[in-house]
């Protein structure tokens, strides 16, 4: 009964982190001592090029006293040169006497630092004014989108939503456009995103988006209208108020 297989499915690493190691286990009621070996096989990262195996011989040696082994594989670094994330695997290619176990590859996921919206990116301190209850400072991520190079995602448009919303960013990174009408689901409710002006909410047609503009001092700020989020019930769809109404001058600063 036994087998060898890694101890994770997928792994990330940034393309400047060095060597990434990744844990294999042989196991058995006793101790086996068996070689097993395993191959790197490319993909959008490939070999030689964006990462090698530190060992040439690709062979992990499992005995009693060692039944968890490492493979590492060192990531070269292409600093300076936007490819987008890199994916490659590993897969176990013999296991000798001994059977395979279901997490027989890994996927690893080369991390590019090159994108080109990486000024942008990263954890922000957000503070704003809530119609409700006043004054809040709270944490904002904007993260990078997989497939488009200019679209971001931001978690934690208020202080206690933890959804994503989508913008747009200008190709000067001065402005970020977020569509009105994002959709989020908590529970056994939905929540829409509107406009606000401090007065009034905005659904009406022609007004789409509402935009974050980068100021004097480098902050983006919501300088028109803040956001709203309105509450549906999911199974019913009936209007159940407004959950958040933020005026005006919300600044998300890095």
């Amino acid at each position: 009964n036994a087998f060898v297989e890694f101890g994770a499915t997928s792994v990330s690493i940034a393309e400047d982190g060095g060597i990434v190691t990744i844990p294999v286990t042989l196991a058995s009621v006793k101790g086996i001592a068996e070689n097993v070996s395993y191959a790197a096989v490319d993909g959008s990262a490939v070999e030689g090029k964006d990462f090698e195996l530190v060992d040439g011989t690709a062979t992990l040696k499992f005995d009693e006293q060692n039944r968890t082994q490492n493979i590492q594989v060192k990531i070269l670094d292409r600093a300076g040169e936007y490819t987008g994330d890199l994916r490659f695997s590993l897969e176990i290619k013999s296991a000798g006497n001994v059977g395979v176990g279901m997490n027989n590859s890994c996927t690893i996921t080369i991390t590019d630092n090159d994108h080109p919206l990486a000024a942008i990116l990263g954890n922000y301190t957000v503070t704003g004014e809530s119609y409700y209850d006043g004054s809040h400072q709270w944490t904002a991520t904007f993260s990078k989108d997989p497939d488009d190079i200019s679209v971001v995602h931001i978690k934690g448009l208020t202080y206690d939503l933890s959804d994503e919303v989508t913008g747009q960013v200008s190709e000067d990174q001065s402005t970020i456009t977020i569509g009105l009408g994002q959709l989020f689901y908590t529970g056994s409710y939905k929540i829409k995103l509107y406009a606000f002006d401090g007065e009034y909410y905005y659904t009406e047609s022609g007004m789409d988006s509402i935009v974050l503009t980068k100021d004097e001092t480098g902050a983006f700020v919501f300088a028109e209208y803040g956001p709203g989020f309105y509450v549906f019930d999911v199974n019913t769809g009936e209007g159940l108020g407004f959950w958040d109404l933020f005026l005006p001058g919300v600044s998300f600063t890095k």
